[in-house]
């Protein structure tokens, strides 16, 4: 169940990092701990506030990893443009780790940042620690009708993205308070988004891929449905696969403690 308290306080700074492609601006819970931070990105039309109540709760069982959340491109705090590509957002992250001396790290995301996520560890298989894909698959089938709306009716995406993106019992301030970052995204961008899912296949990459991995599904998603985030698993040899009853496709705030704990013990196992 999702829960509002994340006990004690974790220290978050305000980081950004200027790319080729552009200024990302980026959070970093527990900043000064020793070991390979780990990376957490959203999905299309987001931004790092989906990751916030994972990365405190991380930030508290994991103290001895830094804890980044990032905005991609033309989301959040990070300025426009948005991106074209699913390989054009991995390349700013494979940027900021070359910038920020990471040798050794950790990447996860949220269903488009689930795929962004793949590229890169299949990019850097010596730098990857681990993998942790959260709602997504090796390919990111998107509802045509998502393109009859954008731009021009996006609160009608907004609406969808609500009926879609949740379990039957989420709670609806819960539901509110996660799209409201969604609704306040530049149409263009979130059209984007959609067409980089659309237009992406892993291809080579899961062959590539060497990093510990875990992959997390919703058993009610009816975006990325359980049958994609099961292929996918099947498809990175030693991947964990775990499937949240009950619950949607926005799973990192929907049921925050349940996959800061699957993290915590898939990082420390």
């Amino acid at each position: 169940m999702h829960d509002l308290s994340t006990g004690a306080t974790v220290r978050v700074m305000l980081m950004r990092t200027t790319t080729s492609r552009g200024q990302v601006a980026w959070r970093v819970f527990q900043k000064d701990a020793g070991g390979p931070p780990i990376v957490f990105l959203h999905g299309a039309g987001g931004r790092k506030e989906i990751w916030s109540a994972v990365g405190r709760r991380l930030g508290r069982s994991v103290p001895d990893r830094p804890v980044v959340i990032m905005d991609l491109p033309g989301h959040g705090e990070s300025p426009p443009p948005g991106l074209a590509s699913i390989d054009h957002y991995a390349d700013v992250i494979g940027e900021l780790v070359v910038n920020q001396g990471w040798t050794r790290f950790a990447v996860g995301g949220h269903s488009m940042g689930g795929a962004v996520a793949q590229v890169v560890a299949a990019r850097f298989p010596d730098r990857v620690t681990e993998l942790i894909l959260v709602a997504t698959g090796a390919r990111i089938p998107i509802a045509p009708v998502l393109f009859d709306l954008l731009p021009g009716q996006a609160d009608a995406v907004t609406v969808l993205f609500k009926e879609w993106g949740f379990g039957p019992k989420a709670p609806p301030f819960l539901v509110d308070a996660a799209m409201q970052p969604f609704a306040q995204t530049d149409p263009g961008v979130i059209a984007g988004d959609l067409a980089a899912c659309r237009d992406w296949r892993a291809d080579g990459c899961l062959a590539a891929i060497r990093a510990k991995t875990l992959v997390v599904a919703g058993e009610l998603d009816r975006m990325i449905k359980t049958k994609i985030t099961t292929e996918l698993a099947a498809a990175i040899p030693g991947a964990t696969f775990s499937v949240l009853p009950e619950t949607g496709h926005m799973i990192p705030v929907e049921r925050d403690r349940d996959l800061a704990a699957l993290i915590a013990a898939f990082v420390e196992g």
